[in-house]
């Protein structure tokens, strides 16, 4: 029922940067041992499915979504959870691919939603009941995850034209439908649905404690992190006492600023759009149903039931969505939950890193300008664990002594490497000082022995030569 405005114009770039491991949005350890894939199966048609495989496409890529979803432990086995579920480890399997996905669970369990078979439905209605069985899905955190990622509140505000007493409580939402009648744009759709609506009889002010005319009007109270906009394509026409659908074309941008009807609007409440679905055929009980997912920065793939293929951004915004998917910046794309889970270094463990240390310290000092710097084989890592308090010196490691040189390099090569960057090039260490010192040495003097006189003479050493 509510709606919201597009202000934002143009193309904001999404921020890069590392995944914080306290960012439910942006999880790592998904995958496992499995190989990344860029995108989800195509979903084949199994007689009038287009509705149901154009939802399960945009919800499948929602992250944190699919995140909880196969964290999540039923013990039933058969429930709407858990066919999604087993729909989500068939279809990130690497294996699985390029076949598409045959949805026969979803597809017998339809008649929950009192859907007659075979026959065409409305995408956006299987998507919200389908939503309201995952209800009792929970995060790794505790939280309902549709609640949590869709959930927002939205107020009816009523307001007394005497006092201004604004009364109203919150009702929750998961989606905001948007009325297209006399709209050409988003902007102006959320214009018509917050609008000032003057009421026609009087009501009972609490504070006047009077009967008093009064105003009405909607307002966002919380923002949820996935904003799902439903465009009010179908409209009831009564000359063939029906559902017409609304076909003229209406403006939207790939990113959208609601601030503006919200409690807090002096306060940016920016989206991103990461999916939509579309519908063409001019009549609400037939036409195809097509998925369009932004499933990395820079990528987006046309699901088209068994058929994925890429598509520009621009091709992406010259279609007519009938629902949109906006995610707040916090939240992950789809490529980042595939990213492999980053090497995970044990900064707890001090015994080698401290015993190479302690090697290194007890080398005598000689010339300043051949120090080991102690931060390349400790680690950048360790820096920021305040391993090495307070910076030791640089110490100064004589490198004409051998025998030490010899112990180090026992020593270096005793760790075990963790990762190919952070190896130190014993060659720049030991092997270079010992090659410039050989090119520095002085050839030896060459003399006639004949004119030496007799003192230096047991200071010379004789060769003879032929």
């Amino acid at each position: 029922m509510g709606a919201t405005r597009a202000t934002g114009k143009g193309k904001r770039k999404r921020k890069s940067g590392p995944i914080s491991k306290n960012d439910a949005h942006r999880p790592t350890n998904f995958l496992g041992t499995m190989q990344a894939i860029p995108h989800g199966p195509g979903i084949a048609n199994l007689g009038n499915s287009c509705f149901m495989a154009a939802a399960l496409q945009c919800l499948f890529h929602t992250a944190p979504l699919l995140r909880a979803v196969r964290n999540y432990h039923c013990p039933c086995k058969s429930c709407w959870i858990c066919t999604f579920k087993n729909y989500i480890d068939k279809a990130i399997n690497p294996a699985s691919k390029p076949k598409p996905f045959y949805p026969y669970d979803f597809y017998e369990k339809l008649k929950d939603f009192s859907f007659p078979p075979r026959t065409q439905q409305d995408s956006h209605d299987f998507m919200t009941q389908f939503l309201g069985k995952l209800g009792k899905v929970t995060t790794t955190e505790g939280k309902y995850v549709v609640a949590n990622e869709f959930g927002g509140t939205l107020i009816n505000q009523i307001t007394c034209l005497v006092c201004g007493l604004i009364s109203g409580d919150p009702e929750k939402m998961l989606h905001i439908a948007l009325p297209l009648v006399n709209s050409h744009s988003i902007e102006e759709s959320f214009n018509i649905f917050t609008q000032t609506e003057y009421l026609d009889s009087k009501s009972l002010c609490e504070f006047c404690q009077e009967q008093r005319y009064k105003t009405k009007s909607y307002i966002i109270g919380r923002t949820p992190n996935i904003l799902v906009l439903q465009l009010l394509r179908y409209q009831y026409e009564k000359q063939t006492n029906g559902m017409v659908k609304l076909t003229h074309p209406v403006e939207y941008s790939s990113t959208i600023d609601i601030s503006k009807f919200t409690r807090q609007a002096n306060v940016k409440c920016e989206y991103e759009m990461y999916a939509m679905i579309v519908h063409e055929g001019s009549h609400l009980n037939s036409g195809h149903y097509i998925a369009y997912v932004r499933c990395s920065k820079e990528k987006w793939f046309c699901f088209n039931d068994s058929e994925v293929s890429a598509i520009s951004e621009q091709e992406v915004l010259s279609k007519q969505p009938y629902v949109i998917f906006y995610a707040k910046e916090s939240v992950a794309l789809f490529s980042e939950l595939m990213k492999p889970e980053p090497e995970v270094i044990d900064l707890d463990s001090k015994s080698e890193d401290q015993a190479l240390l302690a090697d290194l310290k007890k080398l005598k000092p000689k010339q300043k300008s051949k120090i080991i710097d102690l931060d390349r084989i400790i680690g950048s890592e360790r820096k920021d664990q305040d391993l090495i308090k307070p910076k030791p010196e640089p110490e100064v490691i004589d490198l004409d002594s051998k025998s030490e040189d010899q112990a180090l390099l026992a020593d270096l090569k005793k760790l075990k490497p963790r990762q190919k960057s952070k190896i130190i090039d014993l060659d720049r260490i030991i092997g270079s000082e010992r090659k410039d010192q050989d090119l520095i040495k002085p050839k030896p003097e060459i003399i006639d022995v004949d004119t030496v006189d007799s003192e230096r003479k047991d200071q010379v050493e004789v060769i003879e030569l032929d």
